[in-house]
């Protein structure tokens, strides 16, 4: 991408950035675009070009690895018969919109930081960008909610829980898909909010950096209904699960003491029981997921409710490239950490199969007389 593409711009021998005095993006933004951007971001000073170049390699590097991360995933789920349970359905479904969160998001995006200085795919890909975007943030979001309940099922459930079944996975994922497309075709259609570029000009969100109470009410709605509602039903199966994990280690703990045993595990060299296991990746998941989308939902919220002059274009871009790295981090936290999964990774991947141990076995030799 050339500096030269924006006017009255150019770059000193230390690759330093320079521009002319009270120079905003509404002097060198194309009119088309000028329509699709808010007030604040048009009154910004435009930023080093190098920037973009920067956000450009990172998701280049970022759809490497969520296609070989997300890839490995499907594929071990198809190839391997014990993975096929209702309950993996959620993780493929995981693996799936974190495929083409990457798809329609980061492939666009990368390409247009190296030919462009601003987007450059028009209105109708602005909205697109923005709306799958959502909708697959969303449907991994939503995803996580249930894998959760999975695990709350399970494990406070215990043996009196019904169990997770084909019937239940399928309406989870109609569920997972539905709801982000109900949340997110209002600003489609621009009936209530629209798409529109934000921070670096770069990418599409939904309008919240406007003072229309059609915009406001809009972000009131969607912090409610995508940050709000998922937290408080994550909050409350894994804040369950860590009371039913704690209180099984107790009356372990508690019982051993009685027999005057260090432990009631056959195990020993194993302290950690299965659903402490299942507990502990999942949350960190969940955690993982939260450290990333709330950053952008603080954004969003300043953007419509606070102080807007604080908020720079790349002080707003980062988190909005933050939400797209969780897609990378799930197959590492569900996959690679699963031990089944990890069975399988060893069982039809080569570069994970471990040297089988040749072990030597004396014969006995046979003396065969002339």
């Amino acid at each position: 991408m050339s500096h030269s593409r924006i006017p009255d711009t150019y770059l000193d021998a230390y690759y330093g950035f320079w521009f002319k005095d009270g120079l905003t993006m509404r002097d060198i933004l194309p009119k088309d675009l000028q329509e699709m951007s808010s007030e604040h971001w048009l009154n910004q000073a435009p930023m080093h070009p190098f920037i973009n170049d920067i956000v450009g390699i990172f998701f280049g590097v970022l759809t490497v690895i969520n296609f070989l991360g997300n890839g490995t995933t499907l594929y071990l789920y198809m190839k391997e018969p014990s993975l096929r349970r209702p309950s993996n359905l959620l993780v493929v479904n995981l693996a799936v919109a974190d495929i083409l969160m990457i798809m329609s998001n980061g492939i666009p995006l990368t390409y247009n930081m190296f030919y462009e200085n601003w987007w450059m795919f028009g209105k109708t890909w602005c909205v697109q960008y923005g709306l799958w975007g959502g909708i697959t943030g969303l449907c991994a979001l939503w995803t996580l909610v249930f894998i959760g309940y999975d695990r709350y099922n399970a494990i406070v459930g215990g043996l009196t829980a019904k169990p997770f079944t084909n019937t239940k996975a399928l309406l989870a994922l109609v569920f997972c898909w539905g709801y982000p497309v109900a949340i997110l075709i209002w600003p489609t259609l621009e009936l209530w909010s629209r798409w529109s570029l934000e921070g670096l000009m770069v990418s599409c969100s939904f309008e919240y950096n406007s003072d229309d109470w059609n915009n406001k009410s809009y972000t009131i709605f969607v912090f409610s209904c995508c940050y709000c509602v998922p937290l408080t039903a994550i909050l409350f199966y894994y804040t369950s699960i860590a009371k039913a994990v704690w209180a099984h280690e107790a009356s372990m703990k508690a019982q051993a003491k009685k027999m005057n045993v260090e432990s009631l595990r056959n195990d020993k060299g194993n302290e950690e029981s299965a659903e402490f296991k299942i507990a502990k990746v999942a949350l960190t998941n969940v955690i993982l997921w939260y450290l990333t989308w709330t950053p952008y939902a603080v954004v969003v919220m300043m953007g419509q409710f606070g102080d807007r002059n604080s908020l720079s274009p790349l002080a707003s871009q980062i988190p909005s490239m933050m939400t797209k790295c969780v897609s990378c981090l799930n197959p590492i936290v569900f996959a690679v950490s699963h031990p089944k999964f990890r069975e399988a990774m060893r069982k039809h991947l080569p570069c994970f199969k471990e040297e089988e141990k040749v072990v030597a076995v004396a014969t006995p030799t046979k003396t065969v007389a002339a």
